[in-house]
């Protein structure tokens, strides 16, 4: 389930012998202002619609939500990734350990002991912010995924890719997250808001968010581009 001033979106799904089996995928659109209470009452309208009061509630965190960062690590180890990224954290943002909810995640086993790791970091007023509103609609989220994470799962990472530079794009009523592959790697990973009502704008905004891209890859030969939406 993942909501915003511009949409509401949840997939719902089964696991099955055979697998996971999704169900439904439902968006809602609209203007919904979170500070004068607009998208909580939304989300709570939306709740009660779908029967989601009783269901096991996994919410995504945009991506521009968090600062993320690409790691190569000396261990194939969760438990030990996972503290040498909490150690290197306050490297990345300008806060205290206590100000922040850091994760991780090996995506990639590497060879001689080397891992690549998704590592994020978030503040922790923003996260205590996204539960407050799933709280407000009389949910409990059992987890909590980054939307960068979902992304690398559904484009099977790392197993379903070969050589050369492909361009992910994933677009949503009011953000836009890019990821970049080379030779099969994960290379870039960036996450911007943005509002689509604005074809304009947004346009605007697509262009120089896969310049940016280019720009800090411009070692590596042109490629693909590829856009997905879930609206």
């Amino acid at each position: 389930l993942q909501c915003s001033e511009k949409s509401i979106t949840c997939l719902r799904a089964r696991v099955e012998r055979s697998g996971v089996v999704v169900d439904k995928h439902i968006t809602r659109h609209g203007d919904w202002p979170e500070a004068d209470g607009s998208l909580q009452r939304a989300l709570v309208e939306f709740v009660e619609a779908e029967n989601l009061a009783d269901a096991r509630v996994i919410t995504i965190l945009p991506r521009h939500s968090a600062t993320v960062r690409i790691l190569e690590l000396p261990s194939h180890d969760a438990a030990e990734i996972a503290g040498m990224v909490e150690l290197s954290a306050g490297d990345f943002v300008p806060y205290s350990p206590d100000e922040i909810v850091v994760s991780s995640c090996i995506i990639k086993k590497l060879p001689n002991q080397q891992a690549q790791v998704l590592a994020a970091m978030v503040h922790r007023p923003v996260l205590d912010e996204h539960l407050s509103l799933y709280e407000g609609a009389g949910l409990a989220p059992e987890s909590i995924y980054l939307s960068t994470a979902c992304m690398l799962a559904a484009l099977e990472y790392p197993s379903a890719h070969g050589e050369g530079t492909a361009l992910y794009s994933h677009l949503t009523a009011d953000s836009l997250e890019i990821m970049a592959l080379c030779d099969g790697e994960l290379r870039y990973t960036r996450g911007i808001e943005a509002n689509a009502s604005d074809i304009e704008s947004f346009c605007t905004t697509i262009d120089q968010a896969l310049r940016v891209c280019e720009r800090e890859l411009s070692h590596t030969g042109s490629g693909s581009v590829f856009f997905s939406t879930g609206d």
